[in-house]
């Protein structure tokens, strides 16, 4: 697999692996983002993980997903959407060893369900109010580039 595409305009091609960080002021832009990259993903037929705090979940997979029809089915197996804080906070403070895991475990289900790609989304909002551990972020960041390039 070779010129991956984010489905973001003004970003070319990628190879699969490619952490990817994206920055940007208020919800609109967020969005002008987001549901382009989720969309290109289920149009590939990747496996799509959006973590999201701003945001309802459910609001974003309505949005990402659509209406019922010939492709819901498909297109909602391919979407998971999660609380940021969730998923970065599972034990009450930031862990790296803990969203590694996370992660791991994300890309081996997306794996075994038949997925060859999974593509992620994580918001940083919750790091803002400082919970406990957030200062490793910047090692999990390092951590992150280094495993999604050995997967």
């Amino acid at each position: 697999m070779s010129g991956l595409s984010l489905g973001i305009p003004g970003v070319g091609a990628v190879t699969p692996g490619t952490h990817f960080c994206a920055l940007y002021s208020g919800p609109a832009q967020r969005g002008r983002l987001l549901f382009p990259f989720l969309e290109e993903g289920l149009r590939q037929g990747d496996k799509c993980l959006c973590l999201i705090d701003d945001v309802e979940p459910a609001l974003v997979r309505d949005l990402a997903v659509g209406q019922p029809g010939p492709e819901y089915t498909r297109r909602s197996a391919q979407l998971d959407v999660e609380r940021a804080s969730d998923a970065y906070l599972r034990s009450g403070e930031f862990s790296i060893e803990d969203m590694m895991s996370f992660l791991t475990e994300s890309a081996d289900a997306a794996i075994r369900d038949g997925f060859d790609l999974l593509r992620a989304a994580g918001e940083m909002s919750w790091v803002l109010p400082g919970p406990p551990g957030w200062e490793d972020l910047f090692l999990y960041e390092s951590a992150l580039n280094h495993a999604v390039e050995h997967m």
